[in-house]
């Protein structure tokens, strides 16, 4: 009977450690809010895709994008986009993106895109890619993104 007592007391003490370390279930107001549109297929057979996402920031300062990553892509990268001197839509690596203090920024068909290459599978219509992004002086956050086929 002792023992039983001693388990359930020794049980208890630990798998209330281990829920701590889950700390986002604690925090109510999540500092920022990531909201998944969907992740578009370019073309037909290829291992590029353009994530639509919205970001939003609760916070009263900016906030830094310091690293995206997936697990199911060669490489994620932000890119931003502007008019060449002769007028042409191009795009250039974003080196810093900062999220404005209380507005949501929004990627994909916008200034800034997220862009997979080398995605590591075909994906069907309904699935979901992962994508990791983590923010200076916050921490990381997980998203996942239906894709849509945009087949040229």
């Amino acid at each position: 009977m002792l023992n039983k007592k001693l388990f359930l007391i020794l049980t208890l003490i630990f798998s209330t450690n281990s829920f701590a370390d889950d700390k986002s279930f604690f925090i109510k107001d999540q500092p920022i809010k990531v909201t998944p549109k969907f992740i578009k297929i370019r073309e037909p057979f290829t291992a590029l895709a353009i994530a639509h996402l919205e970001i939003e920031n609760k916070l009263d300062k900016e906030l830094k994008i310091k690293k995206l990553y997936s697990d199911q892509a060669r490489h994620v990268g932000m890119y931003e986009r502007y008019k060449s001197d002769i007028g042409a839509d191009q795009i250039k690596r974003a080196k810093s993106v900062y999220i404005k203090p209380n507005q949501t920024t929004e990627f994909g068909n916008t200034q800034y895109q997220i862009i997979f290459t080398g995605l590591k599978r075909k994906y069907a219509v309904g699935d979901e890619v992962k994508l990791n992004i983590e923010i200076e002086d916050i921490g990381s956050f997980i998203t996942y993104m239906p894709v849509h086929a945009s087949y040229k």
